[in-house]
C-alpha cells in the first residue's frame, strides 16, 4: 500500500478476468489517496480460455490459474479472501460472510456466471457443470481416476450438453485426454445440441470444419435435442410430445445456459431476468452510478456479447480507466 492518506475506497468484488487486468492497469497508475481492495471467495482464479487445454492435458493446474493473493501483494492491493453475500447501495456498504462490513466510494463487480441448472429438472443432481471451473476440475480428476481403473472391455457413454464454442472445445478436450488413458476401453462421446447445428454463433465455414473434426474423433452430434429433464444415466427431450427423445449415458457434462448469482438482483441493482447486472457502454450500472460490472456477470445493454472470458479480458483496461474517472468525478468513456 502507498503511504498517502486514504481519501477514497475502490472495492472490487470477484477475481475475474476483467478485474485481474484492471488491477494491473490501476496499479501502474497509482491513484493518490485511493485504497484498492479485492474481495474474492478463492485464492486461485482459473483462466476459462485455457480450461480445454487443461482437460486435454496440455497444461497443468498452475499454468491455468492466477494466484490472486500473490498478485495483489505485487500490485499493492488489499486482498480479502471471503464471500460477499449482499450490499447496501444507499450506504455504499458490502457485507461478507467472515469480515466486518466494507465501505466503498466506487464498487466494481466481476463474479462470473454459473450454469443454469435449476431450470432443468434433475440437472443439478445428475450432471457436472463446466463452471465453476474448480468444482468441475475436482470431478474431472475423479473421472480420470475412474477411467484408469476400468476393466478391459468395458464401455462408457459420455455426453456433453451444449454445442456452443465451450461445449465443442470441452467435448474434444475430453475425448483427446480419455482416449489416451486406456485405448482398450470403448468410450463413446455424445455432443447434445438444442439447435439444428453446432456452434450457432459462428459462420458456416467454422461449423463445417469443426463438424469434420468431430466426425474424425467419433463424437456423435445429437441435433435439435433440447434437454428438458435429466435422470440418473439419461437425458430427455420432451419438448415435443409427439417425438420424445432420450439418450442413455454414464457421464453427463453440462456446458450451456449461464445464470447469475442471486445476491446482485436482491440488492436492488438493475438486472436482467436471469440476474445479470445491466450496465451501459461505460460498464457502469444503469441504476447506481457508483457501481460498475464486467465479465460474465454484466449485461452490456449497448453491446451484447457472449458470456466468454475473451470479452472479459478486453473489458479490463477500459474498466480501469472508467473507475479512475469515477473516483475523480470526470466524465466516463464508452467502450466498444
Amino acid at each position: 500500500m502507498n503511504d498517502d492518506i486514504i481519501k477514497q475506497d475502490l472495492l472490487l468484488i470477484g477475481g475475474g478476468h476483467a478485474h485481474v487486468m484492471a488491477m494491473k492497469q490501476l496499479a501502474m497508475t497509482k491513484p493518490a489517496g485511493v485504497r484498492m481492495t479485492l474481495i474474492s471467495s478463492s485464492l486461485m482464479t482459473p483462466y476459462s480460455g485455457m480450461l480445454p487445454g487443461l482437460i486435454a492435458g496440455h497444461y497443468d493446474y498452475d499454468a491455468v490459474h492466477i494466484d490472486l493473493a500473490r498478485l495483489c501483494r505485487a500490485l499493492g492491493v488489499r486482498f480479502i479472501e471471503d464471500t460477499v453475500v449482499s450490499l447496501d447501495l444507499e450506504q455504499r456498504t458490502v457485507y461478507s460472510q467472515k469480515h466486518p462490513p466494507f465501505h466503498y466510494d466506487v464498487l466494481s463487480i466481476d463474479i462470473g456466471s454459473t450454469p443454469d441448472l435449476a431450470s432443468i429438472p434433475g440437472a443439478a443432481e445428475y450432471t457436472h457443470a463446466v463452471k465453476p471451473v474448480d468444482q468441475f476440475l475436482n470431478y474431472w480428476s475423479d473421472l480420470v481416476a475412474r477411467i484408469q481403473n476400468k476393466a478391459h472391455g468395458q464401455s462408457i457413454e459420455i455426453a456433453l450438453v451444449g454445442a456452443g464454442a465451450s461445449g465443442v472445445e470441452v467435448a474434444l478436450a475430453v475425448q483427446h485426454r480419455l482416449s489416451q488413458l486406456k485405448p482398450e476401453l470403448t468410450l463413446r462421446y455424445h455432443l447434445v445440441s438444442a439447435t439444428p447445428d453446432i456452434l450457432p454463433g459462428h459462420n458456416d465455414k467454422v461449423r463445417k470444419r469443426y463438424q469434420a473434426v468431430l466426425d474424425k474423433r467419433n463424437v456423435r452430434v445429437h441435433r435439435n435435442f433440447r434437454v428438458t429433464r435429466v435422470a440418473a444415466g439419461n437425458l430427455f427431450d420432451e419438448s415435443d410430445p409427439a417425438s420424445l427423445k432420450t439418450l442413455e449415458c454414464d457421464e453427463i457434462i453440462w456446458a450451456t445456459s449461464a445464470s447469475a448469482p442471486f445476491w446482485p438482483k436482491q440488492t436492488g441493482l438493475a438486472c436482467s431476468d436471469k440476474g445479470f447486472i445491466q450496465v451501459n457502454a461505460c460498464l457502469q450500472s444503469i441504476s447506481h452510478p457508483s457501481v460498475f460490472a464486467a465479465g460474465d456477470i454484466a449485461d452490456v445493454l449497448d453491446h451484447a456479447r457472449p458470456k466468454a472470458g475473451v470479452f472479459a479480458v478486453r473489458q479490463g483496461k477500459p474498466l480501469a480507466e472508467n473507475l479512475l474517472r469515477a473516483l475523480s468525478g470526470e466524465k466516463l468513456k464508452p467502450f466498444v
